[in-house]
This record gives C-alpha cells, structure tokens and sequence, in this order.
C-alpha cells in the first residue's frame, strides 16, 4: 500500500513530491499494483463482528470511504507529530470511525474496519520501483 496526504496527492505520488506526515492527517491508501484506492464498505461478512465493515478497493478516491486518519500506537508520540519510519500506527476510518483490522483465520487474510485495533508499522519503499514490500501489517 502507498499513502497519499490531500488533494495534491495524485501528483505528489507521481512526481515524488515530499509532504510531512503528520499523526492526525487524513490520507488515502493506494494499493501499489491495481492503483485502486483501499475503501470502507458498507457491508459485513464478519460471522463474529456484527459492528465491523467490509474493506475493499475502488477505482476512485471520492468520498469519506476511502479516508483514513492516522493516529500514534504508543503515548510516545502525540497528534500533530510527524510520523516516522519505523512509528507503529493506527489507521481509523473517516467514515466508520472503525480501526483498519487485519486477521488471520483458517490461513486467510481478513481485512476488516472493525473494533479491533491492528498496530501497523512505517517501512520504506523505493518510489522508482514497481515493487512495494508485502508483509502484513506492514504499509
């Protein structure tokens, strides 16, 4: 997943553009290979989660859906700091106000807006590459 801030943020990933990251910003994650925006969807498959949402991608960035605010794991860092390579991190929901949650369940991979908070974690990626690190819980 990349991480785009605003509504410059189609060209600042593009063009390598550099913006501050900040705990309490609102960004939009794309996923690396589809370009396809990761999105809070109204439904719930969840057998056990009646109060969690889907997540899935869209083509598009429009509406509150594909928002997520970033705030710290740990009460080392507060909101308006900047967010740093290695920082474990929550990402919650603009439109649910629901935590992105990652599971493992019978060896599958569930991602979910839930309740359940997931602690992601701050890794580079080299912008000039086409390949993006995949580790879960890893942006």
């Amino acid at each position: 997943m990349l991480a785009n801030t605003g509504k410059d943020s189609e060209g600042a990933a593009q063009g390598g553009g550099h913006r501050t990251l900040l705990y309490g910003h609102a960004i939009l994650l794309r996923h690396s290979f589809s370009s396809m925006y990761l999105t809070c969807l109204k439904t719930s498959k969840s057998l056990t989660d009646k109060l969690s949402f889907d997540v899935g991608l869209q083509e598009d960035s429009i509406g509150e859906a594909c928002w997520w605010t970033i705030h710290p794991a740990s009460k080392q860092r507060s909101e308006g700091e900047k967010v740093r390579i290695g920082d474990d991190l929550i990402l919650v929901s603009v439109s649910t106000e629901r935590y992105l949650h990652l599971s493992l369940a019978n060896g599958n991979i569930h991602v979910d807006a839930s309740f359940m908070q997931t602690l992601w974690n701050i890794q580079p990626t080299c912008s000039a590459s086409n390949v993006a690190a995949s580790s879960l819980g890893v942006m």
